[in-house]
């Protein structure tokens, strides 16, 4: 028979067993959290990501269809590697976002758009959405400042309707365009003038129920500048120079001067493009001359020879093959003699300049001289034969 003893202790000590387990399992727990903490382990939990804050404001500066358009986008704490991209929604279109978080371009299309942008710099990423609001283009009559016509010269330049749709209607309203030019129902201004004017006109274009009205300035001038002048006869040291510049077009406002280059010493153009002088040293002189006549200007390279120099002969012999001298221009030295061998058709030498010496009657089968004392240049003609001319230039010896 089982005593009261024995059975208090059947049943105690499995207790007294499972309370020493559970005080166990207690320790145990409370050393793991006493290396959770690190006072007895080495483990460390990973740090918190902060993501990055867009800091630009939602709603975007406004655009304009047909206009450039530029803003950067910021977020608080990115580096200069951060990347931006467009994570939902659309761009204007025209427009285009970089990596580097620019937002640009000209849009085309005017309305109300919504989109998503995305920056990522590392670990760290941040989002944004923004409303960007695009107005239409303005409508306005193209261009600005028509460009000026030529006397003479064939002119087209057509006008446009900026900002509007569907077909555009022309007209004149106020003023009258220049002489030989005409305003088509389609915008182009075109003909070929014929006066040199200025005038101010009043044109109205009209499209989608939509009439715009500008004043334009119309501006004809002289025949288109040009220089004719592209070579020069050389000159010789110590004797005098002259050439003429010559041009076509313009107007006589037209002003010459040197733009390039370098003259030959002894030199100078004038504002009238004459070029003079006396040449002091020999040589080859490149230089670009300039015409102007407001706006028009003109540019031309020219060379210049210099010879040393020149000899003048003390004789000349000038002969009648037909009717013409030959030589037609004699180079004398002061003091010098021209000797003329009339053939059997009669001629005469008439000289126009003054200081020349002496005339020669009509005279045929015949040779005259005559002496030229003084330096200069003297014209002569045979009077009974139109055209027939010739120049004795004279120098010093």
């Amino acid at each position: 028979m089982v005593s009261r003893r024995d059975l208090l202790s059947a049943v105690l000590v499995p207790v007294r067993r499972m309370l020493a387990a559970g005080a166990l399992l207690s320790a145990s727990a409370c050393a793991g959290s006493e290396g959770a903490s690190g006072t007895g382990s080495s483990s460390t939990a990973p740090p918190a990501v902060t993501p990055l804050q867009v800091t630009t404001p939602a709603s975007l500066p406004a655009g304009r269809a047909t206009v450039e358009y530029g803003v950067q986008l910021e977020a608080s704490g990115s580096s200069a590697a951060a990347v931006w991209t467009v994570s939902d929604g659309s761009l204007p279109p025209g427009l285009g976002l970089s990596a580097t978080g620019r937002l640009a371009g000209t849009p085309v299309t005017a309305g109300s758009f919504t989109f998503t942008v995305r920056v990522a710099d590392g670990a760290r990423t941040g989002t944004a959405t923004f409303r960007l609001e695009v107005e239409a283009a303005p409508i306005e009559i193209l261009p600005e400042a028509i460009p000026f016509a030529n006397v003479g010269s064939d002119y087209s330049v057509v006008l446009s309707l900026a900002g509007a749709q569907g077909r555009v209607s022309w007209s004149l309203v106020g003023g009258a365009l220049p002489a030989g030019l005409v305003l088509q129902p389609d915008g182009t201004l075109r003909g070929v003038p014929i006066v040199i004017v200025q005038r101010t006109v009043r044109i109205r274009a009209v499209a989608d129920n939509k009439t715009r009205e500008r004043d334009i300035v119309v501006r004809v001038l002289p025949p288109p500048l040009s220089i004719q002048t592209t070579t020069l006869p050389n000159g010789n040291v110590g004797t005098s120079y002259a050439a003429q510049l010559e041009r076509r077009g313009g107007d006589a406002t037209i002003v010459w001067e040197l733009v390039g280059g370098v003259l030959p010493p002894g030199m100078t153009l004038s504002s009238a493009g004459m070029l003079a002088g006396v040449p002091t040293a020999a040589g080859s002189h490149d230089f670009t001359v300039s015409a102007f006549s407001d706006p028009q200007r003109a540019t031309q390279r020219l060379r210049l020879v210099i010879d040393p120099p020149f000899t003048y002969p003390t004789t000349v012999l000038v002969e009648m093959p037909g009717d013409f001298f030959t030589p037609a221009l004699a180079y004398l030295a002061a003091g010098g003699t021209v000797t003329w061998r009339f053939p059997a058709r009669a001629h005469n030498v008439v000289f126009t300049t003054s200081g020349s010496p002496a005339d020669i009657p009509l005279i045929s089968n015949a040779t005259i001289s005559r002496t030229f004392p003084t330096a200069g240049t003297f014209r002569y003609d045979c009077t009974v034969h139109p055209g027939m001319s010739g120049i004795v230039v004279v120098g010093r010896p």
